[in-house]
């Protein structure tokens, strides 16, 4: 007799013939399957090409909060550096406030933008608004600064309140 795959399945009797050998018969599962060592070499590499596979996973979101993180840090750092010399600049009376407080929420606008910077957008488009009327000559100098207190205050508050979310979900 032939060692085929179909030999050997019209040996093993009629019930088996054109069925491919992959295939257990209808009674078989209550045997016992036996796997010859090509199938368990062939299960255990599709186990470890998963376990791969999902450890490639890890370092790749790993990678992702990486590249995330490092985007956030060099846009805070392009944040601080016009902060510091755009106050300068308004200081010196080279630049309106209501200038430094648009460019300001343009780049806080700019991507990425996270949770805190919607917090800082809301209280730099009131401090536009604000400058805006104190350059008009609407508000005085007292109003205006009291405005930026309480965009301060309501910003810190906003702040600590969406930090407290963010630990109690465990992020």
């Amino acid at each position: 007799m032939a060692h085929t795959p179909h030999a050997r399945d019209a040996a093993a009797g009629p019930e088996l013939v054109g069925r491919s050998t992959m295939t257990p018969p209808a009674s078989a599962s209550a045997q016992t399957e036996t796997h010859s060592p090509v199938q368990r070499a062939v299960r255990s590499s599709v186990a470890a090409l998963c376990m791969l596979f999902a450890g490639c996973a890890g370092i790749q979101q790993h990678e992702v909060h990486q590249q995330q993180k490092q985007a956030f840090d060099t846009k805070g750092e392009r944040l601080h550096a016009y902060m510091t010399s755009g106050k300068a600049a308004v200081d010196a009376g080279q630049t309106k406030q209501s200038t430094y407080y648009a460019k300001l929420y343009n780049l806080l606008n700019e991507p990425p933008v996270g949770p805190v910077d919607r917090i800082y957008m809301r209280g730099t488009a009131r401090m536009v608004q604000a400058s805006r009327q104190y350059e008009a000559g609407t508000i005085t100098r007292q109003q205006l600064d009291a405005t930026r207190r309480d965009v301060n205050v309501a910003a810190q508050e906003e702040t600590a309140q969406l930090q407290a979310r963010e630990q109690a979900q465990g992020k």
